[in-house]
């Protein structure tokens, strides 16, 4: 299986939201400060760069990113073309191919990012959609 990192690299002044700190990063200790060893603080916001939104962002009753388990988010995965929609609805994914076990929405807001120091995002999964996620459209998908 060949791997595919598709994540931005974090640095102070990276695109994010608009209400979404910025990125920090200090050097604690350093062997230039005369320390025999490094120590450093990172700082960001956890939807800042690339990420996981758990199903407990938008569902009170979701899980939590700490229970969802690694292997979930490695393997193959189908890509979704969703640029150009506001919002992802259940009738849009019945059109699509979803007999898989992961997918990725790829959206308007990757090129927002390019385009915009700073950006809201313009789309997202219909409360329909996400309540209804274990019974339509994509059964055994684990990763969503």
């Amino acid at each position: 299986m060949k791997l595919i990192d598709i994540t931005q690299t974090y640095e102070p002044g990276m695109k994010r939201y608009g209400s979404i700190a910025d990125f920090e990063y200090e050097w604690l200790r350093h062997y230039d400060k005369g320390s025999g060893m490094t120590i450093s603080r990172v700082t960001f916001t956890s939807h800042l760069g690339t990420h996981v939104d758990a199903p407990y962002h938008f569902l009170k009753t979701g899980r939590r990113v700490d229970e969802i388990s690694l292997e979930i988010l490695c393997g193959n995965v189908r890509v979704i073309d969703a640029r150009g929609r506001k919002v992802i609805t259940e009738q849009f994914l019945r059109k699509q191919e979803t007999n898989c076990s992961r997918l990725i929405f790829l959206t308007d807001n990757t090129d927002m990012m390019a385009a915009k120091e700073e950006f809201e995002n313009v789309y997202f999964c219909s409360t329909q959609c996400m309540e209804n996620n274990n019974t339509w459209v994509v059964r055994g998908v684990i990763l969503q």
